[in-house]
C-alpha cells in the first residue's frame, strides 16, 4: 500500500493541508485563511482554537479531495510562523489569544535591553537581538501588564509547537523554531536560565517544553485529535518547522554552499554555516535542522508581496489576474530611462522601524509602467540590502537560489540577476512550506534514513537565469541611489 505524507502549513494569510507522495509530489491541497487578527494598534494576535479547527477541517478536506485512506499517511507535520507567543494552561487549555511575531505591543522592551546593554551581554549566547514579537519580549510584557495570565501558563510554545501539542498531547520545543527565541542558548543547543533572568522572566525557564530536533518523532495522532481531524489515532507526527527554515528544506538546501532568497509579504535572503556569525553584522543566526549547521538569516517583510499594496491602489482590489500586464508594462520601460524609485518599507526597514512605504521622482509625464517597474526595482534592491549583510561573511555564491512569489514573474527573476550579477537557479513552483515538513516528516516516518537522502529524492533543481552584463552598469548606479535615499530618509521618516 502506497504511503504519503501530509503537511499542514500555517502562514499568515491562509492556512494549506497538501498531502504529497514519497517523491515530494503534491497530490491534494486544501487551503483557507488564517484566523490572524489586528483589534488594535500594535497587535496580531490568533485564537488558537479556532486555527487548530481550521487545520482539522483542512486535514478533512484534503483527504477526502485526494480519496487517501488515512491508514495510508506516513507521518503529519505542521509548519508555522516563528517567533510570536503561544501557550497553555495547566489544564492544556488555551486561555489567551496568540500573538504572531508581526504583534509589536513589546517593542518597548527590545528598545530597553538594546540601550541598557542587555543584547550586547547576551550576544555571545545566543548571536541575536531582542525583538518585540520574540516570546521573551512578549512574556515580560504580558508579566509587567497582566499578572493573572502571565502566572496561568504551563507551556510557552512557537505557532506550530502549539498545533503539535493538540494534535498529540505531548508538549515539544522545535529545535530551530526555538532557537530563534532569545532563550536558546545557541552554543549548548539547550535553554539557558541566565537568559530568562536576564529578561526577567525566571519564571518561565521550567515552563518550556523539552528540545527536539525538526526531524523527530514528536507523538502520535490523538483519539481526542482522531475524531477532530480524521486522521487515525495512532499515526505518527513529525516535530514540525517554523516556515522559513521549511522553505530551505524544500529548495534543497543542506550545505553551506548556496545563498538563498524568498520573496513574499516577508522577503528572506540567508545561507547556512557550520558556526554563528558572531560579528553583529546579521540579525539573526538559528540552529538549522540539519546536523551541525546554523542558519545565517537577513529577513523582513518588504518583498514581493508589495506589489498587492500597489496593484490594489492603481486597479482597485478585484483586479483579478493582470499579473501578464503588470510584467508587458514593466518591461516597457527602460531602466535607464525611469529614476522613479519605490521603497517598499510598510512594516518599516531592518534598522529602523520609522521607515515607510514611498515613491520618489514621480512626474507628470509618469504612468503606472514607471511605477511598477519602481516597485519591481525597489523589492530587488530591498534585498540586495540584506544581502550585503550575508556576503560580508562570506564569499559571493556562483548562482543564488530563489524561490516564492517574485519566481512567477520572468521579468522579476531577469532584474534580481541584473542586479546582482549572478545567476539565478529557480526553485519549481509549490507550496514550499508543506513540502519542507514533508521532507522532515518523511525522515521521522522511516522512509529516508536522514535529511540530505530525503531531499535528494524529494527535491529537484529548476531553470537557471544568467544575468545581463549589459545591464550592470545601470542597476549599479540605481542601487547606489536608492541606498543615499534610504540614508537620507532616516532623519525624515520621523516627521511620519
Amino acid at each position: 500500500m502506497e504511503k504519503y505524507l501530509l503537511s499542514v502549513d500555517n502562514g499568515g494569510t491562509y492556512i494549506k493541508a497538501v498531502i504529497l507522495n514519497t517523491k515530494g509530489e503534491q497530490i491534494a491541497l486544501a487551503k483557507d485563511k488564517n484566523c490572524i487578527e489586528h483589534p488594535g494598534p500594535n497587535m496580531a494576535t490568533v485564537d488558537q482554537e479556532k486555527m487548530w479547527q481550521i487545520d482539522c477541517s483542512l486535514i478533512k478536506e484534503v483527504l477526502k479531495e485526494s480519496r487517501i485512506n488515512p491508514s495510508q499517511i506516513a507521518c503529519v507535520g505542521f509548519a508555522g510562523q516563528g517567533k510570536g507567543l503561544y501557550t497553555v494552561d495547566k489544564d492544556g487549555k488555551s486561555f489567551m489569544l496568540g500573538r504572531t511575531s508581526s504583534d509589536s505591543r513589546a517593542k518597548s522592551y527590545a528598545d530597553l535591553w538594546k540601550n541598557d546593554g542587555t543584547d550586547e551581554k547576551l550576544y555571545s549566547k545566543i548571536y541575536q537581538v531582542a525583538s518585540g514579537g520574540k516570546p521573551h519580549s512578549i512574556l515580560r510584557q504580558i508579566k509587567d501588564n497582566d499578572r493573572d495570565n502571565y502566572d496561568r501558563i504551563a507551556y510557552v510554545f512557537s505557532m506550530k509547537d502549539f498545533l503539535v501539542y493538540r494534535m498529540t498531547g505531548n508538549p515539544i520545543g522545535g529545535m530551530s523554531a526555538m532557537s530563534g527565541t532569545n532563550l536558546v542558548n545557541l552554543d549548548t543547543k539547550q535553554y539557558d536560565k541566565s537568559l530568562f533572568e536576564a529578561y526577567g522572566i525566571e519564571e518561565m525557564f521550567d515552563k518550556m517544553p523539552p528540545l527536539k530536533f525538526d526531524y523527530e518523532l514528536a507523538g502520535y495522532v490523538s483519539k481526542e485529535a482522531s475524531l477532530q481531524c480524521g486522521l487515525d489515532e495512532g499515526t505518527p507526527v513529525s516535530c514540525g518547522m517554523f516556515d522559513v527554515n521549511a522553505s530551505a528544506i524544500a529548495m534543497g538546501v543542506t550545505n553551506d554552499e548556496p545563498v538563498i532568497i524568498i520573496t513574499g509579504t516577508h522577503g528572506i535572503n540567508a545561507y547556512l554555516s557550520e558556526k554563528p556569525v558572531g560579528n553583529g553584522t546579521v540579525k539573526l543566526n538559528s540552529i538549522y535542522p540539519v546536523d551541525g549547521y546554523y542558519q545565517i538569516e537577513e529577513g523582513y517583510p518588504a518583498s514581493s508581496g508589495s506589489l498587492e499594496w500597489v496593484l490594489d491602489r492603481l486597479y482597485g482590489s478585484e483586479h483579478g489576474d493582470i499579473y501578464d500586464e503588470v510584467n508587458k508594462l514593466v518591461e516597457s520601460v527602460d531602466p535607464a530611462a525611469s529614476k522613479v524609485m519605490f521603497m517598499p518599507y510598510f512594516s518599516g526597514w531592518r534598522d529602523d522601524k520609522k521607515a515607510s512605504a514611498c515613491f520618489f521622482g514621480l512626474k507628470s509625464e509618469h504612468n503606472n509602467a514607471h511605477m511598477l517597474r519602481a516597485v519591481y526595482e525597489g523589492v530587488v534592491f530591498s534585498h540586495c540590502l540584506q544581502i550585503d549583510h550575508l556576503l560580508a561573511n562570506r564569499p559571493k555564491p556562483d548562482k543564488f537560489l530563489m524561490a516564492g512569489g517574485a519566481t512567477n514573474s520572468a521579468v522579476w527573476v531577469q532584474m534580481f540577476a541584473d542586479v546582482l550579477q549572478t545567476a539565478i537557479q529557480l526553485v519549481p513552483a509549490e507550496e514550499m512550506g508543506a513540502k519542507g515538513v514533508a521532507i522532515m516528516s518523511s525522515v521521522t516516518a522511516g522512509i529516508y534514513q536522514n535529511v540530505d537522502e530525503a531531499v535528494r529524492a524529494m527535491c529537484r533543481p529548476g531553470e537557471i537565469v544568467l544575468p545581463n552584463p549589459d545591464k550592470a552598469e545601470v542597476y549599479q548606479d540605481k542601487l547606489n541611489n536608492y541606498k543615499k535615499m534610504m540614508e537620507a530618509m532616516t532623519d525624515l521618516w520621523r516627521l511620519f
